[in-house]
């Protein structure tokens, strides 16, 4: 049974936010599985974008979204706050390489997707992420 969420937010596999606007963009039959801010994995079935009128008169508005969600599984405690730090920790020592002039491009070749390793849908014990988060980011991405 699908839950309504309004409060959580999602990233994707690389780890960057989900957007109403992004999902509304994606094809009907494509599945999207997502990491919620309350450390599951989840898949999005549905949502709503609101706009909600500013209050104050000027004609502005904000826009907010309910989502429907259907839990996978929960994920590690710190899963979200893993993910979201991923593709800052991966520019970061990108350039850090290229800087030093030391081979990047196969290690960043190698990193492509990391995200769907880490939340793979089928790792029921969630192996991958409790190794992620054992070592931390940095460390993690530079055994790629």
């Amino acid at each position: 049974m699908p839950e309504v969420a309004d409060n959580l937010t999602f990233l994707d596999h690389d780890g960057y936010n989900i957007s109403v606007y992004a999902y509304f963009e994606l094809p009907e039959d494509e599945d999207v599985y997502a990491i919620s801010s309350d450390d599951r994995l989840v898949k999005i079935v549905d949502a709503i974008k609101m706009r909600v009128g500013s209050g104050y008169g000027c004609g502005g508005s904000r826009v907010s979204a309910q989502w429907m969600i259907e839990e996978v599984r929960t994920l590690p405690k710190g899963s979200f706050d893993f993910m979201k730090s991923l593709p800052d920790a991966i520019e970061n020592e990108k350039e850090f390489r290229i800087k030093s002039k030391k081979g990047w491009k196969r290690w960043y070749n190698n990193l492509q997707d990391i995200g769907l390793w880490l939340v793979d849908v089928s790792d029921d014990d969630n192996s991958y992420m409790e190794e992620a988060l054992s070592v931390g980011v940095e460390k993690y991405i530079n055994i790629y």
